[in-house]
């Protein structure tokens, strides 16, 4: 590949000034197709790969999901970096299908990007409320199911944290607590690096207070997203852009909530390495749906494509998380 082509794919990778194609406006179709990817693999560190997708449409809107949230069994909601969320059902493995989805603008002023910039989603199963994190914005925003945003607040604690590496990772845990973590860097060497994490007492926009903790992740690697397993542990995935040969490489870690302290880094361990032979992109959204024992998980992963369709793709994984095995 010449120097030029490098170049010019290697900008696309860099956070915030993405090379965007450029959809035919007007189009306004619900459909989104699946179409199942080959594996030679069905093993990915500690899960089971049970189905991988390449997703597609014509909508102007589709594409960009940077945040993943189930919303039941069947029912996932993707949100993307140009203010719309994508509601879909869970695809079939083992054929091409396509699907009248529902596309949803958040609000009126998604065409501007600091307005707009969804990064993650999270999710409260018994009430069914959905919340969203906006970098730019450094903000918390609740949302109907349809993927609308309500009411919108923004913490104090994140009013410093930098415009396009802020709040990227998000989940509601069980008690109720809201773990947000930022993707700028606060520290590294070359062991690992350490990421500012906001461990709120509740709702934040009822209010609760936060205290801040580190994350330690891999180095050059940054949390894009969060979900809880059954068992209260927490997995988180992880992006690193890799420029030379340009190309995205992910992880998943689990982290235990019980060990969260304001004293020590939150350590996790990670368990599966999201590249070759793998389909790899990048990888920015994960949640988790609790089997009927209410042990193991299906685990959902999706790829942002920053709507760069020549070089990259949008690519649902189908992950199983057996507790009998880790």
């Amino acid at each position: 590949m010449q120097f030029g082509a490098i170049a010019i794919i290697a900008l696309g990778l860099s956070p915030g000034t993405w090379l965007r194609d450029t959809p035919a406006k007007g189009v306004d179709s619900p459909v989104v197709v699946f179409r199942p990817i080959a594996l030679d693999e069905r093993v990915l560190g500690s899960f089971a790969i049970e189905g991988a997708w390449h997703l597609d449409s014509s909508n102007f809107w589709f594409g960009g999901y940077s945040g993943l949230v189930a919303l039941d069994s069947g029912t996932l909601l993707a949100g993307a970096d140009r203010g719309w969320t994508l509601r879909f059902t869970v695809p079939p493995a083992n054929r091409v299908s396509q699907q009248s989805a529902r596309f949803s603008p958040i609000g009126t002023k998604y065409a501007r990007k600091h307005m707009s910039d969804l990064e993650a989603l999270t999710h409260d199963p018994v009430t069914g409320g959905v919340w969203g994190a906006f970098e730019y914005r450094n903000a918390i925003a609740r949302f109907s199911r349809d993927g609308r945003m309500q009411e919108v607040a923004f913490p104090r604690a994140m009013r410093g944290w930098p415009s396009n590496a802020g709040p990227e990772g998000m989940v509601r845990l069980a008690d109720g607590r809201f773990l947000v973590s930022a993707e700028a860097v606060w520290r590294s060497d070359a062991e690992h690096d350490l990421h500012t994490l906001l461990v709120f007492s509740g709702d934040p926009l009822g209010g609760a207070g936060s205290w801040k903790a580190r994350m330690e992740t891999p180095p050059g690697y940054a949390p894009v997203d969060m979900a809880q397993l059954p068992d209260g542990r927490v997995l988180v995935l992880m992006r690193k852009v890799n420029y030379l040969p340009p190309r995205f490489t992910g992880r998943i870690a689990v982290y235990d909530p019980r060990t969260l302290t304001a004293e020590r880094p939150w350590r996790g361990q990670v368990v599966a390495k999201l590249e070759l032979p793998l389909p790899t992109d990048n990888y920015e959204g994960i949640a988790v749906v609790p089997d009927e024992s209410g042990k193991g998980a299906a685990v959902w992963v999706m790829s942002d494509d920053n709507r760069m369709r020549t070089f990259q793709r949008n690519i649902l994984l189908k992950l199983r998380w057996s507790p009998s095995e880790q």
